[in-house]
């Protein structure tokens, strides 16, 4: 089933979404954020990755809970565990923003 292409998300709309988790993305990271998306949805409709499909939905649910476990979990001396995140998302996406 082919659906109509999804609207990239504005930089704003990423920064408000992670600035309501207390992140503050710098520009590389908002512009890897919306690739991310765009080719998720794409592969999406091609093999199903995930049952989120809308844009927003995927910011919410792929990004910003995964990184704010950076800002919630000081990891400077210890190490966190990547539990049942399925694809690795959640994780890589913690270890990304807290590098």
């Amino acid at each position: 089933m082919t659906t109509a292409a999804s609207p990239t998300l504005s930089a704003e709309t990423i920064r408000r979404a992670l600035g309501d988790f207390q992140l503050r993305p710098n520009d590389h990271q908002v512009l890897q954020i919306q690739q991310f998306i765009k080719i998720l949805l794409q592969w999406n409709e091609k093999i199903n990755l995930t049952a989120i499909r809308d844009p927003l939905e995927i910011l919410n649910r792929h990004f910003c809970e995964s990184m704010y476990a950076a800002v919630a979990v000081p990891m400077e001396n210890g190490r966190l565990a990547d539990v049942g995140s399925g694809g690795r998302v959640s994780g890589d996406t913690a270890q990304d923003y807290s590098a």
